[in-house]
């Protein structure tokens, strides 16, 4: 219980009773400092407090100060309690850390991925200076989480591996976070190794039913499709948008087939957008399948 008290402490940064749980002889291990550090405004301050008496601390720290999303005025909190980690290590061993042979252990390439998700910039330079690198697993971080500027910047360092078939990935991730920032990023980078001119592109755009990065690939690329892509459409539900859109702005007829086959996948906002928006009729098998099935 004494030990849970001293992670409570440390996470609100209450070094008050971090101090009285010290003398008493609560033990402290890596596993407050890791809770000190998720305290941006704090943690800095805690941090110091349990170095000086002595409290252990390891990768963790790293990763637990980038856990969570920062605003502007946070993220200068997390430098400093980056930089100083480092600072208190180099103090500890008189090695700059880029140099010790133990870095590996710190893995400050998951690092840059968590700072990569978080979208800092100046998280990512501190690591960089380091010994931390960019990854396409930092770039797709970015790319999830909608971290445009993040994956520009990240992307300078790997940009053969996103111009190479590899980096293909990525697209497919950005239309499943419905990222279209980051998409048209990536797609003058990437889509010449697209497998059918971008076929699987538009495949997934139409599953995920994703408006805008389908108008953009057939509009502004001139990426071709077939009557059948679009039947990807009808795979998940909530696409009512890009069924919508399909029909109105590229003349796309949708039948009472489409309207019977979204009703039996029990996709009622595909249902809806088809019905209610497009005025397809139900037929009277259709309506017969849903009171025997009770839909």
């Amino acid at each position: 219980a004494t030990s849970a008290c001293a992670r409570t402490a440390a996470v609100h940064g209450h070094i008050h009773v971090l101090a009285y749980l010290h003398s008493i002889g609560v033990a402290m291990n890596e596993e407050v400092s890791m809770a000190a550090s998720t305290n941006n405004a704090k943690g800095l301050e805690t941090l110091k407090w349990l170095q000086a008496h002595h409290v252990p601390w390891n990768d963790g720290v790293l990763h637990s100060a980038l856990s969570k999303h920062v605003t502007v005025e946070e993220e200068e909190n997390v430098v400093a309690i980056l930089q100083y980690v480092f600072d208190r290590e180099f103090a500890k061993t008189g090695v700059a850390f880029r140099l010790r042979v133990d870095r590996n252990l710190w893995q400050l390439k998951q690092c840059v991925i968590d700072a990569a998700r978080i979208g800092s910039i100046a998280c990512i330079k501190v690591l960089e200076a380091q010994g931390g690198h960019s990854s396409l697993a930092a770039c797709r971080a970015a790319v999830e989480n909608g971290q445009l500027d993040t994956l520009k910047y990240l992307s300078t360092e790997v940009m053969d591996i996103l111009a190479a078939r590899s980096g293909c990935s990525l697209l497919v991730e950005a239309i499943k976070a419905d990222q279209f920032g980051c998409f048209k990023y990536l797609y003058p980078l990437c889509a010449a190794y697209m497998d059918n001119n971008g076929m699987l592109l538009v495949e997934y755009a139409f599953t995920y039913g994703r408006s805008a990065i389908l108008r953009y690939m057939i509009t502004t690329k001139g990426v071709a499709y077939t009557e059948n892509n679009l039947k990807y459409m009808l795979v998940r539900d909530g696409n009512g948008d890009a069924i919508v859109m399909m029909a109105k702005e590229y003349g796309h007829r949708f039948t009472s087939q489409d309207l019977r086959e979204s009703m039996m996948l029990k996709h009622m906002k595909n249902c809806k957008a088809l019905h209610s928006k497009l005025r397809i009729p139900w037929t009277d098998d259709a309506l017969h399948f849903c009171v025997v099935n009770n839909y």
